[in-house]
């Protein structure tokens, strides 16, 4: 007998890849087989993970328990200076802990950023809006690799990653 994967299956299967495929190659659009952040949290949260959402419909069905911003492993929220603060970013121990940041972002206009570092041959430029202009100088402060955040910015069914590896300098 051959199993074969259901429609919501697929969608998360093909979500992964993306999330991995962007995480990779930071700074390069990825497409999701659905529009918004509730397909990325179907894919990532399940009952052995802590998530916080603005909008706690997004966790709807994934099992995830809720936890304070401070805590959560999975964040789902706008790119502000006062969500980077407050974001986990790990410990020596287990600097893999850090939280991932997944926000609503506008890719293709508004800040242009330079991107450096594994995964970038030589450097990246990016434009993103709607994201606070003092979340950058939140994220630097907040990271100190390999302690930091994973941020997931998300416009429509478009995404791209930014790992906490990745160095971002502001242009414009």
């Amino acid at each position: 007998m051959t199993l074969h994967p259901n429609t919501a299956e697929r969608a998360a299967f093909a979500c992964f890849d993306a999330l991995m495929r962007a995480m990779a190659e930071p700074g390069l659009p990825r497409h999701l087989p659905q529009a918004g952040a509730a397909v990325v949290a179907q894919t990532l949260l399940d009952r052995e993970t802590s998530a916080h959402a603005d909008d706690p419909a997004v966790l709807t069905g994934t099992g995830a328990r809720a936890a304070p911003i401070t805590q959560a492993e999975y964040v789902f929220a706008p790119a502000t200076a006062d969500v980077a603060r407050a974001l986990f970013t790990g410990d020596l121990l287990y600097p893999d802990a850090g939280a991932t940041l997944i926000a609503p972002a506008t890719l293709g206009a508004g800040t242009e950023l330079r991107l450096t570092g594994p995964g970038i041959e030589t450097q990246r430029i990016v434009q993103l809006g709607g994201i606070d202009p003092a979340f950058w100088d939140a994220r630097r402060a907040a990271i100190r690799y390999p302690l930091g955040f994973d941020l997931i910015l998300i416009d429509g069914a478009t995404i791209i990653a930014l790992p906490r590896s990745t160095t971002i300098e502001v242009l414009s």
